[in-house]
C-alpha cells in the first residue's frame, strides 16, 4: 500500500505505526520515498518508522530530531 503519512512532530526513536492503520495484519517492511529529503528505516521490533537525515558537514545520516515537523511523507508499506 502506498500512503502519505502527516508528521507534524517527529518522536525520539521512531513514529509509531500499527498495521491496522493501513487495512493490514502485520507490517513486513516500509520504505520512505527518497523526495522527502530524508531516508527511513522500518523497526519492526518496536513498529515504528524511523527518519534519517544528512544535515551535517560529515554527511552522516543522523535520526531526525525530536518534534521536528517533517510534513507529509510519502511511504510504501508492504504487509500482509
Amino acid at each position: 500500500m502506498v500512503a502519505t503519512l502527516t508528521i507534524s512532530s517527529y518522536p525520539t526513536n521512531g513514529e509509531p505505526l500499527l498495521a491496522s492503520e493501513f487495512g493490514l495484519n502485520a507490517i513486513h517492511s516500509v520504505w520512505v520515498s527518497p523526495l522527502t529529503g530524508f531516508t527511513g528505516g522500518w523497526d519492526r521490533t518496536n513498529s515504528k518508522l524511523k527518519c534519517y537525515w544528512s544535515g551535517t558537514a560529515s554527511a552522516v545520516f543522523n535520526e531526525v530530531t525530536n518534534a521536528t515537523n517533517l510534513g507529509a511523507v510519502d511511504v510504501l508499506v508492504i504487509g500482509r
